[in-house]
Parts: structure tokens; sequence; C-alpha cells
């Protein structure tokens, strides 16, 4: 588990949507838990629903700025 630290709202939820693309990419997202992502992050379990609701609403989220990270990388060839 991260060592929890103080962090601006901004930097708590990157590093969330960061830790849970990751679990998801290795684990599939039926085999994650809000907990486990909070837990990858370094954060409270509630900080998870705070930001972002629901575990649907996280990976939306997740896979939005995935999107958004492929398309960049494809207008820039």
């Amino acid at each position: 588990m991260a060592p929890r630290r103080r962090r601006s709202p901004a930097e708590s939820r990157a590093e969330l949507l960061a830790a849970a693309a990751e679990l998801i990419i290795e684990r599939g997202p039926d085999n994650v838990s809000l907990r486990q992502i909070a837990e990858a992050a370094g954060v409270a379990h509630g900080l998870v629903s705070h930001y972002f609701g629901t575990y649907g609403a996280l990976v939306k989220e997740v896979l939005r700025v995935e999107n958004d990270r492929i398309e960049a990388r494809v207008r820039e060839r």
C-alpha cells in the first residue's frame, strides 16, 4: 500500500485514475474493487466514492482519460 500523504483534490483524483487504470489493465474491470483502487493510490476508500460516486463512473472516467491519451498520440503522428 502506498503511504498516505496530503494532496490537492486534483492530485488525489489523478492518482486514483492512474491506480484504477493500472489495476483494470492488470486484472480486468470485473476483478478490481474500489477498496483496492483506494489502497493502491494510498487514499481512504471513501475518497474514491467522493470523487467518482460509483465504480461504473470511475471505469467510465478511466476509459475517457485513456481514450484522450490515445487520441493525442494519434494526432502527434
